[in-house]
């Protein structure tokens, strides 16, 4: 699915988004990058669906998803915390979205091992988040955006809380991850950006610089 971004323009506080006007292809993998407190996460949520720009009109595939709710879009997010149940196993976290949508569990459980193996976890299925470490988690996390095939992946800073070891283990799986999707990736870090992105989008204060 490809994205467009026209006008778009957010305050919040004394800050100001935008105006932004971004096209990103089908298949095409960006990397937002810029300091601290430039916008990127903000980019990201309006996309998301997470948070509603001010002006202007966000299109996926062509169509104007401004105002749509964002399981409607066509999207998953990675955050820099995991999102995941601490009462529920690494299987059970990754089947839950299929489920969620109606899917029987027999079918959930074959693609939630599928998507384990793939990101090479499948041994810690009956492991619960608090036995993991982080990267481990991330990879779960990662899990469980892939388990509904979305065409479009969006990262917010998701290596940030890493040690640098642990970010050089999960990078690879999100690399690998995205092949064939249309990516935007939010860092800070230059080295992942251009390890993950056919292209940088540089934000500064607010605007692509």
């Amino acid at each position: 699915m490809s994205i467009e971004l026209r006008g778009v323009w957010k305050k919040q506080g004394s800050f100001i988004l935008g105006p932004v006007d971004l096209a990103i292809r089908k298949g095409e993998r960006i990397a937002v990058v810029g300091p601290s407190g430039s916008g990127k996460s903000t980019l990201l949520r309006i996309v998301a669906g997470l948070m509603t720009p001010d002006r202007g009109r966000v299109y996926i595939d062509g169509r104007d998803v401004t105002y749509e709710e964002p399981w409607k879009r066509g999207v998953a997010v990675v955050f820099q915390s995991p999102a995941l149940f601490p009462s529920l196993t690494v299987l059970e976290n990754v089947v839950e979205p299929l489920l969620s949508k109606g899917v029987a569990k027999s079918e959930a459980v074959q693609r939630a091992r599928e998507v384990l193996q793939r990101l090479g976890i499948l041994h810690l299925s009956a492991r619960y988040p608090a036995q993991l470490s982080r990267g481990q988690q991330q990879r779960v996390s990662l899990a469980r955006a892939l388990i509904l095939d979305p065409p479009v992946l969006l990262f917010d800073e998701p290596l940030t809380a890493l040690d640098p070891p642990l970010r050089g283990e999960v990078l690879p799986y999100i690399y690998e991850a995205s092949r064939g999707r249309t990516v935007v990736y939010v860092t800070h870090d230059f080295e992942e950006a251009t390890f993950i992105a056919d292209r940088l989008v540089v934000l500064m204060e607010g605007k692509v610089a």
